[in-house]
């Protein structure tokens, strides 16, 4: 399989009618075993050449094209704050506060370091973020509708989750304190589905072939992202 082909198959999963903005294959090619990541460096670039798989996945943006035009997909995050209630003057404030430090970060950037070293690598390289976004997004939405009533609160729910998805991370006591109230919050449900805000970008740290692990801003983070095994990864 192509990246290429990788790449139709999560737009219509996701139920994009064209790839986003935000993502792109940069280098196509023949794929069977893949280094998948959140972010993807010149460092994870050479470690795909060590442990001989075929071609790197990223989630976020890595550079080129879909780099540059990220800020237009920030602005998709104005309908989806204000399908949620929020204010529409409030929704567009919060959405330009987001997306202006992109755009003026992208005037000095080196934004083609990494792509350019997949091309002398000669590394298959692609990214895929709105349509994985979307697509975790309607899983999650869809485990939520089912087991949501009017009165199910936060903390109900994950203790409900928790057989299903294995999470570890060590996070600020600020953070703690914020997730502790929020379980005592009830859960509101909006059946429109739009594009997802962005979440703060982690850091990929490679620890073992097939496992990356994810490095929050400051602070360790154990959470595991399989990759590197099988026959492809989307």
């Amino acid at each position: 399989m192509r990246l290429s082909e990788i790449m139709s198959l999560a737009d219509r999963l996701a139920g994009c009618e064209q790839t986003p903005a935000d993502s792109q294959v940069y280098l196509d090619g023949d794929v069977r075993r893949v280094l998948f990541g959140i972010d993807i460096d010149v460092g994870e670039l050479l470690l795909a050449r060590m442990i001989g798989v075929d071609g790197v996945i990223a989630h976020h943006p890595i550079g080129s094209r879909a780099r540059l035009d990220f800020p237009q997909v920030i602005e998709g995050h104005e309908e989806q704050m204000v399908s949620a209630g929020i204010p529409q003057p409030i929704a567009h404030d919060a959405m330009l506060a987001r997306k202006r430090p992109i755009e003026r970060a992208l005037h000095s950037a080196n934004y083609d370091r990494v792509v350019d070293a997949a091309r002398l690598l000669r590394m298959p390289l692609m990214n895929i973020h709105l349509a994985a976004d979307l697509i975790g997004r309607r899983v999650f939405m869809d485990l939520v509708s089912k087991r949501v009533t009017a009165t199910t609160r936060v903390g109900e729910l994950l203790e409900q989750h928790r057989g299903e998805v294995q999470v570890r991370m060590q996070r600020r006591p600020v953070a703690l304190e914020v997730t502790q109230h929020a379980q005592e919050r009830q859960i509101g449900l909006r059946r429109r589905l739009v594009q997802p805000v962005e979440a703060v970008r982690p850091r990929a740290v490679v620890h073992h072939v097939g496992q990356v692990g994810v490095q929050d801003e400051g602070d360790a983070a154990g959470r595991r992202l399989s990759g590197a095994h099988g026959d492809g990864e989307t």
